[in-house]
Parts: structure tokens; sequence; C-alpha cells
């Protein structure tokens, strides 16, 4: 499936978190129960969630965003 889509030049749709950063995903984990993650296919446990690295993910949403305000303004 897909996880981005474009509607226009400048209309996304986004079904996807490319907001996270270590920061908010502690912040999750710290308040959510992992004590059934096991039992679900898609659910990964918090050393996990905690071990990726969002750096890239980030960089990508911005440099999205950038081009995006760009086009905008163009």
């Amino acid at each position: 499936p897909r996880q981005i889509v474009a509607y226009s030049d400048l209309v996304f749709g986004f079904q996807c978190h490319m907001e996270l950063t270590k920061d908010v995903v502690a912040l999750l984990i710290e308040n959510d129960d992992f004590s059934e993650a096991a039992n679900y296919r898609f659910v990964d446990e918090p050393e996990v969630l905690m071990n990726h690295d969002y750096d890239e993910m980030n960089q990508k949403l911005h440099e999205f965003l950038d081009k995006l305000a760009k086009a905008y303004h163009a």
C-alpha cells in the first residue's frame, strides 16, 4: 500500500509518522503498556523502537517540506 499519496502538486496525504524522533518515541513508550506486544505481529518491542535511526526519515521529511514550500511560493 502507498504511504504517501499526491492528490495534486501541492496536496499530499500521509499515512505514516515521519515526525517521530527518539525523544517522541521515548515518551510514547513511557506512556504505553507493552505487556501484550508479543501477541501482535506488527508491534515492536521498546528496545527495537529506541534503536531505530529516525534521523534519515526526519531529514527526508524536512527536504520534502522545503521543496513543497518552495513550490507553493513559486
